[in-house]
């Protein structure tokens, strides 16, 4: 009996060995990355002009409680939003396939404080396929500049600022597990001349190419089953 039991657990421990999507989605954090099987490329990837995300999001302080709650609480800690075209950073890619098509679009803003090395970002990630979208705002502190320890803060319902494990996080592990040693290295090498959220994410972005750009649509996703098809389930 006990060698029949043996038998069984080592014929199990092989099966999960041999299957890399079991392994690939056992992150440390326990969340999912589940890439497609074949990578599908997007029909259309833009890279967004400063001018349109001024104004972009001048709007949403206009009408977003969300982003309207983190630019408040960025002000308290003494930040103020960049304007300078250096200071934006936005990317829009749209997928189709037998008559699908999802949009993945990413937004940023740096805030900076005077005296300080501390730097800051608003963020927001929305994704449309036909009637169905969700948008995720947030923002990201790079702390005395550490852009290796930046963190990540959301607005829950009662327009509270919580720390999260979500979008950048998502992201970091994506790019660990799926992309190659250049772009991985990146997000270390990347972080001693950065002075800004969006300079650090322009140099990584710079560095890995396509692989980064699959990473930030694939987590703003966020495993939905109606925009995976796409991109793969990077659950955030």
């Amino acid at each position: 009996m006990k060698n029949f039991m043996g038998t069984i657990s080592m014929l199990a421990l092989c099966c999960f060995l041999l299957n890399p999507t079991l392994l690939l989605a056992q992150t440390e954090s326990g969340k999912e990355l589940v890439p497609l099987a074949t990578e599908l490329k997007p029909i259309k990837s833009e890279v967004l002009k400063s001018t349109a995300l001024s104004t972009y999001f001048k709007k949403l302080l206009q009408v977003d409680h969300e982003i309207k709650a983190l630019d408040s609480h960025l002000k308290t800690q003494g930040f103020a939003a960049q304007k300078a075209a250096k200071n934006f950073y936005g990317i829009r890619e749209t997928y189709q396939q037998e008559g699908k098509k999802v949009t993945y679009t990413v937004r940023l803003q740096d805030y900076t404080k005077q005296g300080s090395k501390d730097a800051a970002a608003i963020g927001q990630v929305t994704v449309k396929a036909g009637d169905r979208s969700q948008t995720y705002s947030f923002y990201l502190f790079a702390p005395n500049g550490n852009f290796e320890a930046m963190e990540e803060f959301q607005v829950d319902k009662k327009l509270n600022i919580i720390k999260a494990n979500s979008w950048w996080s998502c992201v970091k592990r994506y790019i660990r597990n799926k992309c190659a040693s250049a772009c991985i290295n990146a997000l270390v090498s990347c972080a001693p001349g950065a002075s800004t959220v969006v300079g650090y994410v322009l140099c990584v972005a710079a560095k890995c190419g396509g692989c980064v750009l699959k990473s930030l649509v694939c987590c703003g996703c966020d495993c939905s089953w109606w925009c995976k098809w796409a991109v793969g389930c990077c659950d955030r």
